[in-house]
């Protein structure tokens, strides 16, 4: 064989042989990890944890919810508010800055 071929066969193998021993790797890891109680325990106990999370994360965004809500009739107010607001008495609808640059 020549050395072109080799190193072609080398390359097209690193791969899959590299990803393999990555997934054993982490699966090792993964199984390293778990105590020593039973598998129908350990799921109970992370449906429980999972549950909670998910529990107070639904709440986070209730209280999110009920914020921008709040926020959107503020502005919805504030909206109407200047739509309804008339120019003060003495300016004519000039802007403080026109008439002080007017009167200089």
């Amino acid at each position: 064989m020549e050395p072109s071929t080799i190193l072609l066969f080398v390359a097209a193998l690193a791969c899959p042989i590299g990803m393999g021993v990555m997934m054993w790797m982490m699966n090792k890891q993964m199984g390293g990890q778990s105590g020593h109680s039973s598998p129908g325990q350990r799921q109970s106990a992370s449906s429980k944890e999972r549950l909670a999370a998910l529990r107070t994360q639904q709440q986070a965004l209730e209280a999110e919810i009920a914020e921008v809500t709040r926020l959107a009739e503020l502005e919805a107010q504030r909206d109407v508010l200047l739509a309804n607001q008339t120019p003060s008495p003495g300016t004519d609808g000039v802007s403080r800055d026109k008439v002080a640059t007017k009167q200089s």
